[in-house]
């Protein structure tokens, strides 16, 4: 944190160059890069007497630089598990003692979380992100999905997303993300209608409201839309996919740029 305010500044003065911060008490000089971790450790490991002594003097800016602090360390904890979550990466990476040296070498008053917290945090952002969407979904009267699945190599782990379209009060057009999920099972029709419906369900989107939906040509999924009298309009990226695959197999010279142009999401 680089609030002015904080209890470190009790202790340090700024160099003229604002890169080093110099304690008053010891002269002990730190580099300094817009945080006051490196000084608030050194006065709690240095002059623990008289950061007691100042806490009692002045409790008030006290609690003002811890709550400061906390809400430091909560930022820090979301960019950690956001990292986490999208860089492929083991949530047990934050056990790996250099990576933990690492951090406290940035910052020693920033205690890393473990993967238990990583997934409780993902838990409770999942939570927070369905009530969110829930209120922003109440205007929806019919809507329009879109589904890809992708299947594992051996066919033994099958993953499905699926986003919700529709038209708000103020007639402007809206695309939600309603999750990816793994299928139980095998990617039966039944079992990828079941995980679609229970998305659904969990956004309170009543499946009578629902049109149709854009899909590839998987039989499981235009099973599920035919079972339910829905409308299913083909993906046209898919279409151009297959065009460009035949075209390449009859040895037809295909510019990489021709693709990405027609492709374009504004284009679709």
């Amino acid at each position: 944190m680089s609030d002015e305010g904080s209890i470190a500044w009790r202790f340090f003065m700024k160099s003229n160059d604002l890169t080093q911060v110099t304690c008053r008490r010891c002269q002990k000089s730190l580099k300094f890069s817009g945080s006051t971790s490196g000084m608030i450790h050194h006065v709690r490991t240095v002059h623990t007497d008289e950061l007691k002594t100042l806490q009692a003097e002045n409790p008030d800016d006290f609690l003002r630089s811890q709550r400061a602090n906390a809400l430091s360390c909560e930022n820090l904890n979301e960019l950690l598990v956001l990292a986490m979550a999208t860089g492929n990466v083991s949530f047990r990476f934050v056990n790996n003692r250099f990576f933990r040296k690492f951090v406290k070498e940035l910052n020693p008053e920033y205690r890393l979380i473990g993967p238990d917290s990583i997934r409780r945090k993902l838990r409770k952002n999942c939570e927070q992100y369905i009530k969110e969407t829930i209120n922003e979904l109440e205007s929806l009267e019919k809507c329009f999905l879109s589904m890809d699945g992708w299947d594992g190599k051996y066919e033994n782990v099958s993953l499905y997303a699926l986003f919700v379209y529709f038209i708000d009060k103020k007639f402007r057009k809206k695309r939600v993300f309603l999750g990816i999920r793994s299928v139980s099972g095998k990617a039966t029709a039944e079992n990828v209608g079941d995980l679609i419906t229970e998305i659904l369900s969990n956004y309170k989107i009543k499946i009578s409201s629902v049109i149709g939906a854009v899909c590839d040509g998987g039989s499981n999924l235009k099973s599920f839309l035919q079972k339910n009298n829905l409308y299913h309009l083909h993906c046209c990226a898919h279409s151009l996919a297959l065009i460009l695959k035949n075209l390449k197999l009859h040895g037809c010279p295909v510019r990489k740029m021709t693709a990405v142009y027609f492709v374009n999401d504004r284009r679709l």
